[in-house]
């Protein structure tokens, strides 16, 4: 199965930087997560019984309830409602826009059509492509995603959570975590990515590196995902900290998958 279709797709615009890959919105939508319920979308699927599970075991963000898709087709449409589930969504990599992405997140109303706009519904999230996962492949990230969120609302929204992170890139403090990588990722164009990352590398294979994030041990986990229209490098630990996330679309340049990895490892390196 190709790695595409295994990890965390993380993806996001910024209108202050191009390689922001993870976003929460203003501290006053992150006041209305905590004071609010958090309605949980189930769906009648794989998906759906594994988030039910991760949430269950692992949400503390702010209270929340289980729904059924039945129950949420009742709402009204545009309904001003926080909604956790997988949809669909319009997202931005640096200027160029990506339609109909599938995301994990919250949403802060219900739209009958089932896609949300980032700018308009969307409070927090991370893009992910969970339909061709099975067992700890899709357990494995719906919780690292479910980590991702908390963490994002943890810090009390992009004021806080964007500062922090570049002030650990500086701080060069991710040399002292060592990176778990999974062996698929050394495929080309990664495979010689050791030579680019100087700091602390553990390389596993898939079945290590699921039972690393589903046992929570102290890692930062690479993603890497690579399709046609983007390719995406983000650094995670065991807690949904995020040391440095990069988003770069095929339509920005020839090269791009080249130019990309040397401007995030610089970062890190």
């Amino acid at each position: 199965m190709k790695k595409a279709t295994l990890l965390t797709v993380l993806i996001i615009s910024s209108i202050f930087i191009y390689s922001q890959a993870l976003f929460v919105h203003t501290d006053k939508s992150v006041d209305l997560l905590k004071k609010g319920t958090l309605k949980v979308v189930i769906t009648d699927d794989k998906i759906g019984e594994v988030l039910k599970k991760v949430v269950t075991e692992n949400w503390q963000a702010t209270k929340y309830e289980f729904i059924t898709e039945k129950e949420l087709s009742s709402y009204e449409d545009k309904q001003d409602v926080l909604l956790l589930g997988y949809f669909k969504g319009t997202f931005l990599a640096h200027k160029w826009e990506l339609k109909n992405t599938p995301f994990l997140g919250i949403t802060n109303k219900y739209r009958k059509e089932k896609s949300y706009d980032r700018k308009k519904d969307i409070t927090t999230y991370i893009v992910s492509k969970l339909e061709d996962l099975e067992g700890e492949d899709l357990e494995s990230v719906i919780l690292l995603n479910i980590s991702t969120l908390q963490y994002l609302i943890s810090t009390g929204g992009y004021s806080n959570w964007y500062p922090a992170m570049r002030a650990k890139i500086k701080s060069k403090s991710i040399k002292r975590k060592t990176v778990l990588i999974c062996e698929d990722d050394l495929k080309a164009p990664l495979k010689d990515l050791k030579a680019k990352y100087t700091g602390k590398v553990e390389v596993v294979d898939r079945a290590t590196y699921n039972k690393a994030i589903l046992n929570k041990e102290e890692y930062v986990f690479l993603l890497n995902v690579r399709t046609s229209l983007f390719h995406l490098l983000a650094l995670i630990d065991h807690k949904g900290y995020v040391y440095n996330s990069e988003i770069n679309s095929s339509s920005a340049q020839k090269d791009w998958d080249k130019e990309y990895q040397l401007r995030f490892f610089k970062y890190l390196n």
